[in-house]
């Protein structure tokens, strides 16, 4: 079943390619070169498929050699109006002389640019019968590859059944089955009918060679009785020749007969139907009807006749020489009935052999591409889980990367919270002390008012009190909360300026943070002229000139 599923899969995928690539005369595999000319290329196929006749089929082949000679520069054209003469004189005049045209037509292809028509051309140079190889099935999976990719639906179809009629003929019914399902599949999609029936001949012959006779006899029967999809005159007499020599059906041995009559080069069918039809009349007593049908097989006998009609016709000659009591002569076909029954039977045990071997062969070769596509199926997990596993790690480290960031952006936000807040309560407390020391001072003013003391003694006490209140809560909690922020500044800016106080050091704290001069007036509770005067001294310690910014300076710091 799994060979099943790959072969079905495979069709499918020959399907695909052809309804996705509109770059080829579907359902055949050319590439369009002409629009006239392809038109007569198709039509010419389905006429040298369909067995149309020669009248018929040599119109656009002769008009295909016409359009051909317009374009003289069109190798391509030639080389294809080359091709379809040698079918059309290979099928209905001279074989050899068709042969040679096409061994033509192959030598000007250009099968770098046109692949499928070197691969068809030279498919149909080699369409003969073939040895069971290893070789042979190979080449047999080489060209079905090579017909799919081309998006060629018949040809494909072509060579899926015969690859698997070769499974069958080794007693493969399971991989064979497959291949003809694989046919089935591309001959509908094309459109072609009567190969689809065609076909079906090769599954009943495929279920004869499972013994299922009854199953066989049965879709014989169908496909002679369809007049949907008919099967042509000549395979007609095929299906009714095995209809009789799997279920005894005479009725259908007679008309087997009757139909071969009517096609040439067929005389080793007829020499093998009379000769059974003079067995039958043998059997029913009829010893003259025995007589002319043996006669006609005798008429129709030639050297090179195939062995199973060589034995029929022996077989019917003894048995009527019996029934005449030619006993002498009876005995000499006897002989010779024998001797080609054992011929036959070296050759099938021979054959039986060589399917073993070939059948071996061929599971072995299968396994070791199994194997092979396992080993590759294996690697490509391999390299995925080392993908996925080095994206994870990668992945990982991104995401650690971002979580510290994303961390220390919080911690950064948390300390500027803090801070703000710590500012926040800082101005909250100076507003308070401010309402304070007015209070204070207007207290102050009421004693001074009231002589309880003096005026010199009130101010006196007055800048006692501001100055003190800075100098102990603001500037702890101040610098506290800058140390927090820029921890290395105070001591940068002492190893830069060695002259500079405790009072210097902290308007420069003031000043780096952006304060204005009323607020650092406030919170160092002097006038604003005195934070000028104290800035101008600021810059004479740090030796700064006119032109420099004493607030960049700083913040550079």
């Amino acid at each position: 079943m799994k060979h099943q599923h790959i072969l079905t899969a495979i069709a499918a995928f020959a399907l695909f390619s052809c309804a996705r690539s509109p770059r080829n005369l579907d359902p055949f595999g050319w590439k369009p070169v002409d629009h006239e000319f392809d038109s007569l290329t198709l039509r010419a196929e389905r006429l040298l498929s369909y067995d149309a006749g020669r009248d018929s089929a040599a119109m656009p082949v002769e008009a295909m050699r016409r359009v051909a000679r317009k374009h003289p520069e069109s190798r391509v054209m030639d080389a294809r109006a080359t091709f379809f003469e040698g079918q059309l004189v290979y099928k209905y005049d001279n074989p050899e002389r068709g042969d040679s045209l096409h061994r033509a037509s192959l030598a000007m292809t250009d099968s770098a640019r046109y692949p499928y028509d070197a691969l068809r051309i030279g498919y149909t140079i080699e369409d003969v019968y073939h040895e069971p190889t290893l070789e042979y099935y190979e080449h047999l999976r080489g060209l079905l590859d090579g017909f799919v990719g081309s998006g060629d639906k018949f040809w494909s179809a072509g060579v899926a059944m015969e690859t698997g009629m070769f499974l069958t003929d080794l007693g493969d019914t399971r991989h064979g089955e497959a291949y003809l399902d694989m046919a089935d599949s591309l001959f509908r999609a094309g459109g072609f009918t009567q190969e689809l029936s065609t076909n079906r001949i090769n599954r009943a012959n495929l279920l004869s060679a499972r013994k299922d006779t009854a199953q066989a006899v049965a879709l014989m029967r169908t496909i002679l009785a369809d007049t949907v999809a008919p099967i042509s005159g000549f395979t007609r007499h095929i299906v009714l020749g095995n209809l009789y020599s799997m279920a005894g059906d005479t009725a259908a041995l007679r008309e087997a007969y009757g139909d071969v009559r009517h096609f040439s080069n067929s005389a080793d069918f007829e020499c093998l139907y009379a000769s059974c039809l003079a067995v039958e009349q043998l059997k029913a007593g009829r010893l003259d009807s025995a007589r002319h049908y043996r006669a006609e097989a005798l008429r129709n006998l030639v050297d090179d006749m195939p062995a199973e009609t060589a034995l029929a016709y022996y077989e019917a000659s003894q048995r009527m020489f019996e029934a005449e009591g030619r006993i002498d002569s009876a005995y000499r076909y006897l002989g010779l009935a024998d001797d080609l029954r054992r011929r036959i039977q070296a050759e099938d045990d021979r054959a039986e052999i060589n399917n073993v071997t070939l059948y071996s062969h061929i599971e072995e070769m299968r396994r070791a591409s199994e194997a092979a596509r396992r080993d590759v199926v294996v690697a490509s997990l391999c390299v995925i889980f080392a993908i996925l596993a080095l994206a994870g790690v990668v992945a990982l480290l991104v995401y650690r990367r971002v979580q510290r960031q994303k961390l220390a952006g919080v911690e950064a936000a948390l300390a500027r919270e803090r801070s703000d807040r710590k500012a926040l309560a800082m101005e909250t407390v100076l507003a308070e002390k401010e309402n304070m020391m007015r209070d204070m001072e207007r207290e102050m003013q009421q004693m001074e008012t009231s002589g309880e003391i003096t005026a010199a003694a009130a101010r006196k006490l007055g800048s006692s009190m501001r100055l003190h209140v800075s100098q102990r809560e603001q500037r702890d909690s101040f610098l506290e909360t800058f140390e927090t922020l820029s921890p290395d500044f105070s001591l940068r800016l002492k190893e830069a300026y060695p002259a500079l106080t405790e009072s210097d050091i902290r308007l420069a704290s003031y000043i780096a943070i952006g304060m204005e001069s009323k607020h650092i007036a406030r919170v160092m509770s002097i006038r604003p002229e005195s934070v000028k005067q104290a800035r101008w001294r600021l810059r004479g310690k740090m030796g700064l000139g006119p032109d420099d910014s004493l607030d960049d300076v700083i913040r550079r710091i």
